[in-house]
């Protein structure tokens, strides 16, 4: 036998508790966008919106935040994690992001001295 029965029994139960944890479709209807995280996709009406993981994971934290203010440490320390980068590089996809999603009359506002936030486009 590979595994003894309280590991394969450990190992069961992980995986249960995976599988109904986490929602795998999420929909902000205030800004009319829907995650699905289990493909890595957004659609904004039905639209499927092509995106990089980067750019996924910034949209998913910057929308986790439901309109509040994201500091940009907390911002570049979920989507880069510990990889070395420039401090640069997250304001370079968050502007890639703002091109994709303002036409679709999403945005991203700047909070200066503090971070990014994402809103529906004021007119």
């Amino acid at each position: 036998m590979p595994f003894s029965a309280p590991l394969l029994a450990a190992k069961l139960k992980a995986l249960a508790r995976r599988r109904t944890s986490s929602p795998q479709v999420r929909h902000f209807a205030n800004l009319g966008l829907t995650f699905d995280y289990e493909n890595y996709s957004v659609y904004v009406r039905g639209k499927l919106v092509p995106l990089t993981m980067t750019e996924f994971r910034i949209l998913r934290e910057l929308t986790a935040a439901e309109g509040k203010a994201v500091l940009r440490a907390d911002l570049q320390s979920k989507v880069f994690g510990d990889h070395k980068v420039s401090n640069r590089s997250l304001d370079v996809h968050v502007c890639s992001v703002r091109k994709k999603f303002k036409p679709l009359g999403i945005d991203i506002d700047s909070v200066r001295g503090v971070g990014y936030r994402v809103s529906p486009c004021r007119i």
